[in-house]
């Protein structure tokens, strides 16, 4: 999904039929993280409850608002799995779409 807020009503389309989800934050702007209850509850919404994947991205830069300990809270918050990425070097990419695989299989 995207990080952008106000663009539901289209997100909520992409939504429909989905049986798990991946929410991105970026760990150089803190607000994206804080921005991840509201990216749930727009899922939820439209899909029910369904595992949640939160991913931590752009761990390639070096200037982090936030760290492991804050991910790991809203994620056990939301009962969520999460992972610290990289799209630029493929950090993690793999592993976050296998840690979603499992969650479905379970």
């Amino acid at each position: 999904m995207e990080g952008q807020k106000g663009i539901g009503k289209v997100h909520s389309t992409y939504y429909r039929g989905a049986e798990a989800a991946i929410i991105v934050c970026n760990v150089t702007m803190k607000e994206t993280l804080e921005n991840i209850p509201n990216w749930r509850n727009s899922v939820f919404k439209v899909t029910g409850e369904i595992p949640l994947v939160f991913l931590a991205n752009k761990t390639d830069l070096p200037d982090k608002k936030f760290g492991e300990d804050e991910i790991k809270n809203i994620a056990s918050e939301f009962n969520a799995s999460y992972l610290f990425t990289s799209a630029k070097t493929g950090e993690n990419v793999e592993n976050a779409f296998l840690t979603v695989s499992k969650l479905l299989l379970e």
